[in-house]
């Protein structure tokens, strides 16, 4: 059993509580990834509202607090969808719309993929805000600052998501986000920040395409 689950068995009881009064399915997939159906790309996690379902990989090669990270990110998709529903479906849908596009399922006009973009990023600050805030309310043994970062570097990579027009990884390494402002001083109206942009170049790779 993955240390994860032992160490951390309060905070899945947490969520599970949470899960439970919303009819969510809390789904533990012990492999590198996880991942919806029909997407193409897996991850290390997910919230889906269609299926109700939220779903963590777990694996030998991340540490439990890299999986606590994730399970709280996926935990607050969630408290969004259950407790802002009008947030949830107007990004969500920009996010399907980005996602399709990256896939070369459907096209978008610029102004088209900037405004998914947007309101991915809308989404997602307001996600690892609520994150960071359960972090320090629930006491977690998480580093706020490295995670304010963390945060921040993957929202962040969604411009450059856009630029080359694929699926990317690699802004949670420690010489990207380290790059990265906190959290709440993103500024929008500026897009990536140079020194981040640098690491962006340098670090962030697609991943493999893996089968179900």
């Amino acid at each position: 059993m993955h240390k994860f689950i032992t160490l951390y068995s309060d905070v899945i009881d947490r969520v599970l509580v949470e899960s439970k009064k919303n009819n969510v399915l809390v789904r533990f997939d012990f492999s590198e990834q996880t991942k919806i159906c029909d997407e193409l790309y897996g991850s290390s996690g997910y919230f889906e509202s269609e299926s109700k379902c939220l779903s963590i990989a777990i694996d030998e090669k991340f540490t439990a607090e890299e999986i606590l990270e994730t399970f709280i990110h996926e935990s607050c998709h969630m408290d969004q969808w259950s407790g802002d529903k009008f947030l949830w479906d107007m990004c969500q849908t920009g996010y399907d719309y980005f996602l399709k596009w990256l896939e070369k399922k459907v096209e978008l006009q610029p102004h088209e993929i900037n405004e998914c973009i947007q309101n991915i990023i809308r989404l997602e600050q307001d996600c690892e805000q609520r994150s960071c805030t359960k972090i320090a309310k629930w006491n977690l043994p998480l580093n706020y600052d490295d995670y304010s970062k963390k945060s921040a570097s993957y929202i962040l990579s969604y411009y450059e998501m856009g630029k080359r027009r694929q699926w990317l990884r690699g802004s949670q390494k420690i010489e990207v986000y380290s790059k990265a402002p906190l959290i709440n001083n993103i500024d929008l109206t500026k897009g990536v920040p140079v020194l981040l942009q640098q690491m962006f170049d340098e670090h962030l790779y697609a991943p493999t395409i893996i089968n179900n």
